[in-house]
């Protein structure tokens, strides 16, 4: 027994040993270089408390702007005495900053004579007055600086072809309201102007309470999506997103809350068609619509971890990636098996999902955050109230799919057109900064129902109050508001190339023969493939 105590005494002091030495080793930890389109640069082992600086990485025609800890943002510089508290892991990333080298910095001393300048949009009556609100509030700053604001194109498309006329002869607008697929154009015929400049500029920049970072994070990836160094070619401004509205009445009467995946539709169904025998034909019934085909492809694929489509930046044209993915197709195959309890609009011949869903003939419609007012049923006129209560919920997502949240964020941006004089730019800067701050954010979104663009507007008293005690007139508003607050970290964009809006009518084919017809995913993908690759 002695002897046995004596081991064990022995192994004990040895451990102990081994522990000891261990804890006086210094922690490693690996520091890596993302270049950001550069070459490449070799991670280093640091001890998380000091790092050396590696050799500048290159890359053609752009010139180093140093390291980052925050990519795209670039708002943390690496520095060789410090490691910030909040990028401490076992495995860090820091990120390069690039700047185009044919890029001219502005003169960024504003003048005190006259400047006048023009922004183009396609915003209706209502809005337009908005944005006349918030130019008068920006030439009462700025007395010398005149801003035009003539007449809506009233549609995108419209203002485009506007802008592409000016641009191969006309008088270019100073800022244009776009779509991200038209910035993509702009940019390819150099007609926008890099905003990074301007964002960084210590005197007109995007300072204290204008800091860049706190536009959401999605926002910023879209508006700097243009090249590879990942350069700002504009800023967020008429943003929304979808959510799901359902009958809440309905739902109530079969005892089941807000769907939350899409499973719960298949749950529900048996329940909902003994709901739903009273007011429709069950042939005509289904649980759930999806009303835009194409963005559902898009935001089964995301939720999927699928590819769908990438920029080419040789030609900022599209790479179509959606038929050849594994996780894409799984995505699509998911549709086709529920699509007894999922469908879209022309199962019912129709274009949208709000009719079928105030006829009661469906229960659930994933539909834009801008349409609530047209899914808000009529009033009985027995009670004064409306035939059945709406409920507003995030999109649903996969339950078999980790990570698997994922909602489509839509709208447009605001970019500066690479015409006028340098004081005519720096007017037009300081007015797009005008236009997105936090106090003009949060009044555009209580009036128009887009979505903020910046986290300070979602947290101001007056966004608050909205989301937590909203008015009578702000009941709608407030449901769905409460829904996209609910999914701001979630939201993703489709990359914006050259003529990206193509995809919609092959991939609403597509869908309509995944979901409605013969349910051939393999041959609705190729074809809407092969369609989009006909005179490209």
């Amino acid at each position: 027994m002695k002897v046995y105590k004596k081991f064990y005494l022995v192994l004990l002091v040895f451990l102990l040993g081994v522990v000891l030495s261990s804890c006086t080793q210094p922690l490693e930890i690996s520091l890596e270089f993302d270049s950001n389109g550069g070459s490449s640069v070799a991670p280093q082992l640091t001890d998380g408390k000091s790092i050396t600086l590696p050799t500048e990485p290159t890359r053609d025609g752009y010139s180093f702007g140093g390291w980052f800890w925050d990519d795209k943002t670039f708002e943390i510089p690496l520095t060789t005495d410090a490691i910030p508290e909040a990028y401490v892991a076992n495995i860090m990333t820091v990120y390069a900053k690039w700047y185009l080298q044919d890029q001219e910095q502005p003169t960024l001393t504003l003048t005190t004579d006259p400047i006048e300048i023009t922004m183009w949009h396609a915003l209706g009556t209502v809005q337009k007055a908005l944005l006349q609100k918030y130019a008068n509030g920006f030439m009462d700053l700025y007395p010398n600086i005149t801003v035009n604001i003539p007449d809506s194109s009233y549609s995108l498309d419209a203002l485009k072809s506007n802008v592409t006329s000016a641009i191969g002869g006309g008088t270019l607008p100073n800022l244009v309201q776009a779509l991200p697929e038209h910035t993509a154009e702009y940019y390819y015929s150099d007609s926008v102007i890099n905003l990074d400049y301007y964002i960084e500029n210590d005197n007109y920049g995007l300072n204290d309470s204008d800091v860049l970072s706190d536009f959401l994070p999605s926002f910023r990836d879209e508006c700097s999506q243009f090249d590879e160094a990942g350069s700002y070619y504009a800023l967020p401004f008429a943003k929304s997103t979808e959510i799901l509205i359902y009958n809440k009445t309905a739902y109530d009467e079969i005892g089941y809350g807000a769907p939350e995946v899409w499973q719960d539709f298949q749950s529900v169904d048996g329940l909902m068609r003994i709901y739903a025998e009273q007011f429709t034909n069950l042939n005509q019934m289904t649980v759930a619509a999806y009303e835009s085909a194409g963005n559902a492809a898009l935001t089964f694929a995301k939720q999927y971890h699928g590819s769908f489509t990438s920029i080419n930046y040789d030609t900022m044209l599209g790479n179509y990636l959606f038929n050849s993915s594994p996780n894409t197709i799984a995505a699509m195959n998911f549709l086709e098996d529920n699509k007894a309890y999922i469908t879209l609009p022309d199962f019912w011949d129709e274009s949208y999902a709000s009719t079928p869903f105030i006829q009661q003939k469906t229960f659930a419609i994933v539909t834009s955050s801008l349409s609530v007012r047209y899914n808000v049923p009529p009033i009985d006129q027995l009670t004064g109230l409306p035939i059945f209560q709406i409920g507003v919920a995030p999109v649903p997502y996969n339950l078999d799919v980790l990570e698997s949240n994922a909602v489509i964020q839509e709208g447009t941006n605001i970019s500066l057109m690479n015409t006028g004089t340098e004081q005519q730019q720096l007017a037009s800067w300081l007015f797009l900064k005008y236009l997105t701050n936090t106090e003009n954010t949060t009044d555009w979104a209580l009036n128009t129902g887009f979505l903020p663009v910046r986290t300070s507007a979602y947290d101001s008293i007056l966004y608050q109050e909205l989301l937590n005690s909203p008015s009578v007139e702000q009941y709608y508003m407030s449901l769905v508001a409460q829904a996209t607050y609910s999914q701001l970290d979630v939201m993703f964009f489709a990359p914006a190339f050259m003529h990206a809006s193509r995809i919609n009518d092959p991939m609403t084919i597509a869908l309509e023969r995944i979901m409605l017809g013969d349910g051939n995913v393999s041959a609705a993908l190729q074809e809407a493939y092969d369609d989009l690759m006909i005179g490209w």
